[in-house]
């Protein structure tokens, strides 16, 4: 038969164990692994701490924690007792030697190697001392210490919780030969009857080992409505009870030594009172203690003591007679009625399960917990390395009433709403590679399992039981904490899932290629504001504000400003031992932003001005893969347990705001969940005249073809296409241009304009009310399953008329629109102008082309086809071939601009200049000088030609 033990059930942590610490005797030597406790008098203790100054060395601290410390070293030199110091993770302890007094070491009394104490003997009654002066419990002028050792006394529901809260059972695997028989190694369920049950007056306080019915009792007992042996519960109840009948071994019968165990109906259990020779099942014969003599040395080796001081246990001493009470010599305070796996004597082939009052030169076993369902610390420890995890609550999944407040199906996350909290919560809310999302188990005793969280660096300790079948699912039995959110008050009898975490992909770690390039930064908004995005401009009294236009976004040098690091140590096992010496860190970095003025103009959060004040910033991803700003502040050391909610904030923008330090959670903003576009290049194609070229690439040159959809899209050719291409943004830092490919024969004068496709993959659907996805608009190839507005888009040609440096017109489901930079629905204007444009980049080789719309994404190919990707490593590098430039036949290199609406041209940037309108046939409709920056004049419907003082002509369309 292959035993499944168990060690000592919990640590000294477990508040559920009650502990008693007993001073050394003459009669036990020193020597070396023997586990002590320091302490003067069983009430205080030393511990052990960390050295200032001394990464991993350790000292002594004072107080009532009592911590084992074992021995190592141990020898005779100089007729001195030496000896060292270990604590619990296996360090050495350093002190020194006081004035009067051992002291706590410092740094040097490490680098002196300060840790050979002396014994006065080499027995556990010794003093300590160490160069001469006695160490004390205060470390002072305190008593001396001594050496003690531990017990533990345990509780029904620290034995039940063995087997999944149902129970126990014994064994006594270091008897040899084993017992023949064995009533203990069954499965037992514990029943408590304590002194706060005053009304159950017939049965004595303690333990009672039911193998039948012991719920159902139990929960008569904790009821306290009244005497209970003659309740039904207890009748059909069946104990383990001392049998009193007739020893199985020959030893003090008076002092109840010898008897065996048998099970017993609770109809049989008979109070004292009413004993006889043919009633001998007394009740005080089902009482039982458990505990652990030697907690520290002997974990998981359990005494059992069959009855009380107040309740001892009636043997029947003379055959025939009814049962007495064990002999008075037996006193409780001293020597009990224990049970042990027993060997008469060398040479007997027998051993037995009987009761012994006393345990001196007596062969001996103790029993051993078996049949467990504890999760071992294989369970989750790792051989040498840190076991980093996210938590599920699995189980029983709730019906739709109780779902809200069931924890089922979501993750352990901690957060830091107000105060730290433990939350469960849902996967669309939870980025699993996320610190706050992954804990990291720091210690293990028996089954209890401690768990870090990376982030807020808060702790749960979860007892746990393994489900056979299930490697990575367990059962709490009990949790110290509960979690705010669902509100759970207890985590026991939860499942839970507990799997590996995927590789941290949380805070912005730039490398040294991103921060030799300049970025901007992009707020993107929340789904109620009207501009998906703003960005960040300087205004004229260098104050940052926000701006939609995304070629006035404020250009940045990021300089890395300082390493934050939350070491965590972390539990592993190391040749089946578990250790906690090793740490994990989580790395942060902040970062400051330098204006491309100058080498002393940093972006601050005082003013929102320039200034040599630097601010600094930590982004941590939000759930749309984006980043939150976090303002770092000098008050707290890094972002992790010291921080507080009312120290954290996030940077943020709104449409009518500047930038804003004030709000807590970036959910709490209405921008500020923040695209860092790092990739920012900076030299442009040289916009001063426009040009006709191909756009060559050694993959081939760009052209355009009608796919089956109707839509003219972007193709990698043998032989390219002669584009030109139009200055749109000459003032701007970047300007952008006009793409396009005059349409032959044409009589409107429409060209197909290159264009970025963002508002037409996912359109509005009036019947729907809602948006529609359009998969045509997606690059094929780059996506699978169905398509999303998140996609590589195609890069797709529209046909469209100039009209303007910031105005278009092209036919929008088969009407025509003007488009500009602003929407106007009285005049029939369209927003979206800024996808019709490009900029085109200088990199190694050539150029790239970027859409204005969205400056983080690049002109690639992908299988001959065009689109854009936010991977500049996949960018087309694109060369211009036959190369020419060309008249500037349009209005697109000045500040002025003509919009054609409904009856009407509006001419913007034309004070103080003639302006003439003529029609097709030459005639003139409007000759007039403009006396403001914005004059609409009235057109008749068709095309005409717009002429402004020192301007070249250029034809718009009327509605």
């Amino acid at each position: 038969m292959v035993l499944l033990l168990m060690g000592a059930l919990f640590s000294n942590a477990n508040a559920a164990l009650t502990y008693k610490y007993t001073a050394g005797a003459s009669t036990q030597t020193l020597k070396n692994g023997l586990k002590v406790y320091l302490s003067d008098a069983g009430v205080n203790f030393l511990s052990s701490t960390g050295v200032s100054g001394k990464s991993g060395s350790f000292t002594f601290k004072t107080g009532t924690d009592a911590e084992w410390f074992e021995i190592a070293d141990f020898g005779q030199v100089n007729n001195e007792y030496q000896f060292k110091l270990k604590n619990q993770n296996g360090k050495l302890i350093y002190a020194k030697a006081g004035v009067s007094n051992v002291e706590a070491a410092d740094a040097a009394a490490v680098d002196a190697n300060t840790c050979v104490f002396v014994a006065s003997k080499n027995t556990t009654d010794a003093t300590i001392t160490l160069g001469g002066q006695n160490l004390t419990v205060d470390l002072s002028s305190g008593s001396d210490v001594k050496f003690y050792f531990a017990s533990a006394t345990y509780t029904a529901e620290e034995l039940n919780k063995n087997l999944s809260n149902n129970g126990f059972s014994f064994v006594f695997p270091e008897a040899d030969p084993q017992p023949e028989t064995n009533v203990f190694n069954q499965t037992v369920y514990a029943v408590s009857k304590t002194s706060t049950q005053t009304n159950v007056t017939d049965l004595p306080d303690g333990l009672y080992f039911v193998t039948k019915g012991g719920k159902a009792l139990q929960e008569k007992i904790t009821a306290n409505t009244g005497a209970v042996m003659g309740m039904d519960e207890f009748k059909n109840a069946e104990f383990i009870i001392l049998d009193p009948s007739a020893p199985v071994v020959n030893l003090i019968k008076a002092n109840g030594e010898g008897y065996g165990f048998k099970v017993v109906k609770g109809s049989d259990l008979k109070a004292t009172g009413d004993l006889a020779k043919d009633k001998i099942n007394c009740v005080n014969n089902a009482v039982f203690t458990v505990s652990e003599d030697d907690y520290a040395n002997e974990p998981g080796k359990y005494t059992m003591v069959v009855g009380t001081t107040s309740a001892k246990p009636y043997v029947v001493v003379e055959s025939g007679k009814a049962p007495v009470e064990v002999a008075s010599a037996v006193d409780y305070s001293t020597s009990f009625v224990k049970v042990y796996a027993y060997k008469p004597a060398s040479g007997v082939a027998k051993t037995y399960i009987t009761t012994i009052s006393t345990t001196t030169g007596v062969n001996i076993s103790k029993a051993q917990i078996t049949g467990t369902t504890w999760a071992p610390a294989s369970a989750l420890l790792k051989e040498d390395a840190a076991k980093i995890v996210n938590i599920k609550f699995v189980g029983e999944k709730p019906d739709a009433a109780g779902a809200a407040a069931s924890p089922y199906g979501k993750y352990l996350v901690s957060q830091d709403a107000t105060t730290f909290a433990y939350n469960a919560v849902a996967p669309k809310d939870v980025r699993l590679n996320s610190a706050k999302a992954q804990w990291i188990v720091t210690g293990f005793s028996n089954s209890t399992f401690t768990f870090k969280n990376r982030e807020t660096n808060q702790t749960i300790a979860l007892a746990l039981y393994s489900i056979e079948g299930k490697t990575n699912e367990f059962t709490v039995a009990s949790s110290d904490k509960s979690l705010t959110t669902p509100s759970v008050t207890s985590l026991a009898g939860q499942t839970i899932q507990i799997t590996d975490a995927p590789a941290l992909d949380d805070f912005l770690t730039l490398t040294a290629e991103q921060l030799a390039q300049k970025a901007e930064l992009v707020f993107n908004g929340s789904d109620m504001v009207a501009v998906p995005q703003l960005y960040m401009t300087e205004n004229k009294t260098n104050v940052f504000v926000p701006t939609k236009e995304s070629d006035d976004s404020q250009l940045w040098t990021v300089v890395k400003g300082r390493t934050l690091k939350n070491e965590i140590n972390y539990a592993y096992l190391s040749n089946g031992s578990v250790k906690t010496d090793k740490k994990n860190a989580v790395e942060v970095v902040t970062y400051k932003f330098q204006s491309v003025k100058g080498a002393d103009e940093f972006l601050q959060t005082s003013d929102f001005k320039e200034g040599a004040s630097a601010a600094e910033f930590i982004f941590q991803k939000d759930l749309e893969g984006n980043y939150t700003m976090i303002v770092y502040a000098t008050s707290y050391a890094h972002i992790f347990a010291t921080q507080s909610s009312a120290t954290k904030v996030v940077a943020s923008i709104s449409a009518s705001s500047a930038f804003d330090v004030s709000k807590k959670k970036y959910e709490d903003a209405e921008y500020s969940s923040v695209n860092v576009v790092f990739n920012r290049l900076t030299e442009s194609l040289d916009a001063s005249t426009p040009r006709k070229a191909t756009l060559d690439s050694y993959q081939g040159a760009v052209a355009m073809n009608l796919n089956a959809n109707g839509i003219m899209e972007g193709v990698i050719a043998d032989k390219g296409l002669t584009f030109r291409l139009d200055t749109a943004d000459i003032n701007k830092d970047i300007p952008s241009f006009y793409i396009s490919k005059a349409i032959e024969g044409d009589e409107d004068g429409y060209s197909n304009f290159l264009f970025y496709p963002t508002d037409s993959i996912q359109q509005w659907v009036d019947d729907k009310a809602d948006y529609e996805i359009y998969p045509n608009y997606a690059l094929e190839g780059s996506y699978t399953g169905e398509a999303t507005a998140d996609e590589d888009l195609k890069a797709i040609f529209r046909p469209a008329i100039k009209t303007g440096v910031d105005t278009v017109v092209t036919y929008v489901n088969g009407d025509v629109v003007t488009v500009a930079k602003e929407a106007n629905e009285e005049k029939g204007i369209a927003a979206g102008v800024e996808n019709f444009k490009f900029r085109v980049m200088v990199v190694d080789g050539g150029y790239v082309i970027q859409p204005l719309g969205a400056t983080d994404k690049y002109l690639y190919n992908l299988n001959g086809r065009l689109g854009f990707t936010e991977d500049q490593e996949k960018a087309l590098v694109i060369t211009l071939g036959d190369e020419q430039t060309v008249d500037n036949s349009t209005i697109d290199a000045s500040s002025v601009s003509v919009i054609a609406i409904d009856g009407a041209i509006i001419v913007k940037g034309a004070q103080g200049k003639k302006v003439t309108v003529s029609n097709v046939l030459g005639q003139t409709i409007a000759n007039t000088v403009i006396s403001s920056d914005e004059a609409t004049i009235a057109a008749p419907k068709g095309y005409v030609t717009v002429a402004v003082e020192g301007e070249a002509a250029v034809k718009a369309i009327v509605k």
